[in-house]
């Protein structure tokens, strides 16, 4: 039977559902994120933007006061995590890129604060600035590259960040083919290999899993 990597860890029974039939699988850890401790500052007459669960657990943690901010997200999961937390969640989007275009033609009048990563993509900064929409970018969790060293042999890789993606290849060589949560992720595995990505309809695990069954099926 063929077997694939992930490469972070996961609920081995949400897999088994859909893949037992189909494929063995393995975990590896390729990053990992660590809070960092701030002290909570006033979020009066602003908006939030998370674009990671990572970034809502820290903004948790840190004990931040939401007072019915507007809030935007990228990513069913990060938006999930907001509302099971009593934040209500104005707009959601599939990426970045998407979710600037919505803030520019609908909520340039707001003022925003993007909760994030140290590795976080200007995508969001970029686009506000040149449009003189208020924004301000707050790191909170850093995000560290384990570069591990894989000596077994699969069919694929399964990969869900651009930073999974550059700790793999810092020691590690090619596979059959590789499998992407978002179009994001699959832009910097393409400069690392020319073998075939797929790319998930969907940012979600239910997305991908399905991908990968149909694909390896």
């Amino acid at each position: 039977m063929k077997k694939i990597l992930f490469t972070k860890q996961l609920e081995t029974d949400l897999i088994s559902d859909v893949l037992r039939q189909v494929c063995e699988w393995d975990f590896e850890t390729f990053i990992e994120a660590k809070t960092i401790e701030i002290k909570p500052f006033d979020l009066e007459n602003s908006s939030l933007i998370f674009t990671s669960a990572n970034a809502v657990k820290a903004f948790l943690e840190n004990h931040f006061k939401y007072n019915e901010n507007p809030t935007y997200t990228v990513g069913k999961k990060t938006k999930n995590i907001l509302e099971q937390n009593g934040i209500q969640v104005k707009a959601c989007t599939e990426n970045a890129i998407s979710l600037a275009q919505i803030i520019c033609s609908q909520y340039r009048h707001e003022a925003f604060i993007h909760f994030c990563g140290n590795l976080a993509l200007d995508t969001l900064e970029k686009t506000l600035e040149e449009q003189n929409i208020p924004y301000q970018k707050k790191e909170i969790y850093t995000t560290k590259k384990l570069y591990p060293i894989i000596k077994k042999q699969y069919e694929a890789i399964v990969f869900f960040s651009p930073s999974g993606v550059e700790s793999y290849f810092e020691h590690n060589e090619n596979v059959k083919k590789y499998f992407c949560i978002g179009e994001t992720t699959a832009k910097t595995l393409r400069h690392y290999t020319k073998k075939p990505i797929f790319v998930s309809e969907n940012p979600t695990l239910d997305s991908i899993l399905n991908l990968i069954k149909i694909k390896l099926s």
